[in-house]
């Protein structure tokens, strides 16, 4: 008996594929967005005491969740022309 053939990996790599592609953009953007947010308020970031610093952090966090959300809909789209050409 084979417990792991070939069809039964390929499936599951697939579904691993699609769950976590859709998730993990999303994830990313969230706790970059959250993290920024909690320096904005608050203005404490461990280990750094210049508050110039700790707002070039929360910049540099804002961009990058801007940067991610953008590149999930361009992901997306990029995923729905597939799947339009495939059937």
């Amino acid at each position: 008996m084979n417990w792991f053939s070939e069809t039964s990996y390929s499936r599951y790599k697939a579904q691993y594929q699609q769950t976590s592609g859709s998730i993990t953009c999303w994830l990313a953007v969230l706790i970059c967005f959250l993290i920024a947010l909690e320096i904005a308020i608050f203005g404490f970031v461990p280990g750094i005491e210049n508050p110039e610093t700790a707002l070039a952090i929360s910049w540099s966090l804002l961009i990058a969740a801007w940067i991610l959300m953008l590149f999930s809909f361009v992901s997306g789209f990029a995923y729905d022309i597939q799947q339009s050409t495939i059937r």
